[in-house]
């Protein structure tokens, strides 16, 4: 999809940007074939027929189906911004002379009696196998680059707690400890991709909220050396401690920054850019099979499902995700270059300065 404009003169490819564009920002309307051609018409940036619109739809990518939340969650301006952060911290390290080696880590879990539900059945209920149930949950961490799992530094526990949730068997505590050996066993400096649960995101100084007593507003802003006024409300002490807030400090960060490598948070929702979900996936399977074997506890299952995933394999995940961030960064570009011709067209065959693009996080991305 990307690449198609390479080969369009410099009209055709304003002209599918355009169209791209519209699909893209005008989602908080309805949008259908109709609706979209009536919009490009309106913008002078679409002249044919309906018809000619709908191939070109399908020519540069777009099919017309059910929505899913969780992309239009990834398109949230906040995400954004963040994604378009990420992406360019990858993408230089990755342009750069001396790059960093990448080390992907995630936590998550397996279940005591596995996750196989389904069997060979017919008619007769007495080829219906009985479910055991679950069983306890164990949490899983681990670290990779693309040579393989870092050694030594797979952890795996009994959950304490019954929730569906594996996040809650986790906190910040076990976490950055964890992180500590992780830092200690790596060879190099590298650029370690995490998310942000909470439990990887403790900041060092808790900032004021609305939940704060005025005592404790009053007493962060003498510790911060803000001045503010004895006779102030509380919501004005707020409002105070909320203009004088500096960067979040994460201690996480600062652990790994200390040890002589660099942090990379991902995006929201974009568990596609970390390499070691397809580890996981596989892994998991081979749990699965192993666990069912008799007398077959469950670290020794899960350290051989680890066994099954090669140097090989873990290379092919890797540039798999390499290749699905850098066609991230080449749609970002590609959107904001457009973007910025399309405003400028729109504002100048229109009387107002108004427009319907949303250019957050641009101006963190230089396009070159």
């Amino acid at each position: 999809m990307f690449f198609y404009f390479a080969f369009l003169d410099l009209g055709d490819c304003y002209m599918l940007g355009a169209v791209q564009i519209s699909v893209v920002f005008f989602l908080e309307k309805f949008i259908n074939l109709d609706t979209l051609l009536q919009e490009l018409k309106v913008k002078y940036m679409y002249q044919h027929s309906r018809t000619s619109l709908a191939k070109l739809l399908k020519n540069i990518g777009f099919t017309y189906k059910k929505d899913d939340n969780r992309r239009a969650l990834m398109e949230k301006p906040y995400v954004v911004t963040q994604r378009r952060k990420f992406l360019k911290k990858y993408m230089d390290n990755f342009a750069s002379t001396n790059p960093k080696k990448v080390v992907v880590l995630d936590e998550t879990w397996v279940y005591a009696n596995g996750s196989v539900r389904k069997s060979w059945q017919d008619q007769d209920i007495r080829s219906v196998k009985r479910c055991s149930g679950d069983g306890a949950r164990y949490i899983v961490i681990h670290a990779g680059n693309v040579n393989g799992f870092i050694p030594h530094v797979g952890k795996i526990f009994k959950a304490k707690t019954d929730s569906r949730d594996y996040h809650t068997a986790m906190n910040a505590e076990i976490f950055e400890e964890w992180v500590k050996d992780l830092c200690s066993a790596l060879e190099e400096p590298s650029l370690i991709l995490l998310d942000n649960a909470s439990y990887h995101s403790r900041q060092k100084e808790k900032r004021p909220t609305t939940a704060w007593k005025k005592c404790d507003l009053q007493n962060w802003l003498e510790e911060n050396n803000i001045p503010y006024n004895a006779t102030d409300k509380k919501d004005t002490l707020l409002n105070i401690c909320r203009n004088n807030y500096t960067e979040k400090k994460y201690a996480v960060d600062e652990i790994i920054e200390q040890a002589g490598h660099e942090v990379l948070r991902l995006p929201p929702y974009h568990c596609i850019f970390n390499a070691i979900e397809m580890v996981w996936s596989q892994a998991k399977r081979s749990y699965d099979k192993e666990i069912i074997k008799p007398n077959m506890d469950p670290i020794k299952a899960w350290t051989l499902g680890l066994e099954t995933v090669t140097s090989e394999q873990w290379g092919n995940y890797f540039r798999h995700t390499h290749k699905c961030i850098a066609e991230y960064w080449e749609r970002e570009k590609f959107l904001i270059r457009t973007v910025q011709e399309i405003i400028i067209n729109v504002n100048v065959n229109t009387d107002s300065s108004d427009s319907d693009f949303d250019l957050n996080g641009c101006e963190e991305l230089q396009c070159s």
